[in-house]
């Protein structure tokens, strides 16, 4: 949509408002698209470990495990290490060498994530 509205502008500006589009701006309007498109591509490789942890941990949980949440998520994590793979190489394609820190100031928020997922996603009675 917002590229059919910049479409749309760059066709019926007046000659005399041409200048309004300069090429900065449009460098801008991309950089921002590019950057939203990036967190949609992360966004979705760590929406995918989350399902896959919740999935374990359920299954877990549903055959009688009484371990704190943390343990069983290290339980869990191997079962989902091509889902991690992913997360991390998508991560350090956008961060680079920053990637290590943006993964684990994200590590705290793990838990309650995962908590938000199975109550999402509880079997019904």
């Amino acid at each position: 949509m917002r590229a059919l509205l910049l479409a749309l502008a760059l066709v019926f500006t007046p000659a005399s408002a041409s200048a309004v589009w300069t090429n900065d701006t449009l460098a801008s309007i991309r950089k921002q698209e590019l950057r939203q498109a990036q967190r949609k591509w992360v966004d979705k490789a760590v929406i995918t470990t989350i399902d896959c942890l919740g999935r374990a941990i359920m299954t877990q949980k549903l055959f009688g495990s009484r371990e704190p949440l943390n343990r069983l998520i290290l339980q869990a994590a191997p079962g989902c290490v091509s889902e991690f793979r992913v997360m991390f190489d998508r991560f350090y394609y956008i961060y680079g060498g920053r990637a290590g820190v943006k993964l684990f100031d994200g590590a705290d928020i793990l838990p309650a994530l995962i908590e938000k997922w199975m109550s999402d996603n509880q079997p019904k009675p």
